[in-house]
């Protein structure tokens, strides 16, 4: 016992550990196949690892060891730092537990130095000890809710496909910390959302190659650089029967200065900042297939290209770049396309609907669905909400507005106010039902003696009706079944770019499967979109509105439902 006492004492007394060691704590201590880990084949790693910054964020393609390699830095540094916590998110709260067991507990068990220092009463899927130090496993989705529990670093895996919400409580549990550490990763989605947004933030490094046969500097690039022998073509346009009719067993990445196949190797490789004239408090890495060429070559990946029911799939897994699949999101020529020649008119004596998206500056959208099912907005303005009142009732006039949806939150008092003189005006609530109702209509008379004050509203199911909203804007063929009447040069660029603030992801539901949501973006300028939106639903409910348009309509049915079909 008192050499090993001796021995633990040497150990104290001779380690000292800086934050930009843990690579060589990581190589020291944990072991991989009876072996001390290594970064090998992997060295892009260890710059990774290395870098000391408050918040770095990865970028990165698939299956390139980045999970392990981060597991393993989060261990070095609670064992590294006195009175230092970390927490560990994944997606969700089974795979956090399942990664703790399965990858971490290996190699702690076959390490001396970290074995002996974790403790033997906390040592858990959710959870482990060493010393005084603390490291949680946390999922994002589901019921899983952040942990009310200081933390010096959040680690946070995968965020593109973890819950935004839930990740920003877990990152105030830094607020009391010294240090402040955040490291996110993840392989990309779209621009503008997860960790595409991160290393927007970020001085952003690019894992630059010097060919080692002309000594010029390229950035490798998938579509630029990869060539098969005798294929000119497009590399998007393979698919699983044209592939196996080229030489793709024979393709190389070529330098495009020389032509010749360069060595990948780390020796002529170099992380370079692109963004130099920035100035920001986060590092970020773009991490490529390409920066691990003895794990990953140009045939996985022209195979890999073939096997994905969606290309931008095949693009942010194992290429590690943002990408949307235009047939699945909306876009600027859908909404161009959508857009009628300066100067045309859409007034009728049709009746119309109304939609409302609150705020300081309340957005409107004015239209109507014929007979043949096409979406008109015939109308689009933005006022302050204290005129909003009064340009509700012109509108509702001037345009025969039969049924108005406007969002409830948080406004419910106009609303209330609004619905004492117009029966066919309704609160709007998004939910995230998995049933297939797109929206139903509740009634709620009040209950004076309980205080409580009543409120009609249309429940939607927001996915969905979104997912029903860009149908209608994208059409069939090229057409869309939209058609906007323009209003100005600058009011139309701000109603197209709200559109577009919405954005369509895949993320994990509540059953670990992946399903399409809306998000916004960073700018949150979505506001005529939700406006759009709600018009979209009072022009569907137009059918079961009163007849009588004077502002003392009556009631709708107490319950409606709108079944999305399949075409």
């Amino acid at each position: 016992m008192y050499s090993s006492f001796i021995a633990d004492v040497k150990t104290q007394v001779n380690e000292t550990w800086d934050l930009a060691d843990a690579p060589k704590f990581i190589t020291q201590h944990t072991y991989l196949r009876g072996a001390k880990y290594s970064f090998k084949d992997h060295e892009f790693q260890e710059v990774i690892l290395a870098d000391s910054a408050q918040i770095v964020n990865t970028q990165k393609c698939s299956q390139i060891g980045m999970s392990e390699a981060t597991a393993r830095w989060g261990v070095a540094v609670v064992n590294m730092i006195p009175d230092f916590n970390v927490i560990t998110t994944f997606p969700f709260s089974g795979d956090a537990s399942d990664f703790a067991k399965t990858r971490i507990d290996p190699f702690i068990e076959s390490s001396p130095k970290l074995s002996a220092a974790i403790s033997g009463k906390i040592n858990n899927g959710d959870m482990k000890m060493f010393g005084t130090n603390l490291m949680y496993f946390r999922g994002t989705n589901g019921k899983t809710q952040a942990i009310s529990i200081p933390a010096d670093c959040i680690i946070s895996d995968e965020i593109d496909r973890s819950d935004p919400h839930v990740l920003s409580q877990y990152m105030s549990r830094l607020t009391h910390s010294q240090w402040k550490l955040r490291r996110n990763f993840s392989t990309p989605t779209i621009e503008g959302h997860g960790i595409a947004l991160e290393m927007e933030g970020s001085m952003r490094y690019r894992n630059i190659c010097k060919c080692n046969h002309c000594a010029r500097h390229f950035l490798p690039d998938y579509f630029e650089h990869v060539k098969i022998p005798d294929y000119d073509g497009d590399l998007r346009a393979l698919n699983k029967t044209s592939l196996p009719r080229t030489r793709y067993l024979e393709a190389k990445l070529l330098c495009p200065h020389c032509f010749k196949e360069p060595d990948l190797g780390p020796q002529h490789r170099e992380y370079v900042i692109e963004n130099t004239l920035d100035q920001h408090e986060a590092h970020g890495y773009y991490v490529s297939p390409f920066d691990a060429p003895r794990i990953i070559s140009v045939v996985d990946l022209l195979k890999a290209s073939t096997m994905y029911a969606r290309y931008s799939e095949f693009v942010n897994q194992n290429l590690g770049l943002t990408s949307e699949d235009s047939s699945e999101s909306l876009t600027l020529h859908d909404i161009n396309t959508a857009f009628l020649a300066p100067g045309t008119d859409l007034r009728s004596s049709m009746l119309h609907a109304m939609g409302i998206d609150m705020g300081v500056i309340c957005h409107i959208a004015v239209g109507r669905l014929t007979l043949e099912g096409q979406f008109l907005i015939t109308h689009r303005e933005r006022c302050p909400i204290g005129n909003l009142e009064t340009r509700r009732l012109a509108l509702q006039r001037e345009w025969r507005v039969r049924i108005t949806v406007m969002d409830s939150q948080p406004y419910v008092s106009e609303v209330q106010r609004y619905q004492k003189v117009d029966k066919n005006l309704y609160g709007a609530v998004y939910s995230t039902s998995k049933k297939l109702e797109t929206f139903t209509i509740k009634m709620f008379e009040g209950d004076e003696a309980a205080g409580k004050l009543p409120i009609h509203t249309v429940q939607i199911n927001k996915d969905k009706s979104l997912d029903m909203l860009m149908a209608v804007i994208k059409g069939k063929g090229g057409v869309s079944d939209t058609a906007i009447a323009p209003v100005s040069p600058e009011e139309d660029e701000i109603f197209s770019r709200h559109l577009l603030d919405m954005r369509r992801v895949q993320v994990f539901d509540d059953h670990q499967e992946l399903t399409w949501v809306w998000v916004k973006s960073k700018d949150q300028n979505d506001h005529y979109h939700h406006a759009t939106h709600y018009l979209y639903v009072a022009a569907q409910l137009g059918g079961t509105a009163s007849r009588n348009v004077s502002l003392a309509g009556v009631p709708l049915l107490s319950k409606f439902k709108v079944v999305q079909r399949n075409n």
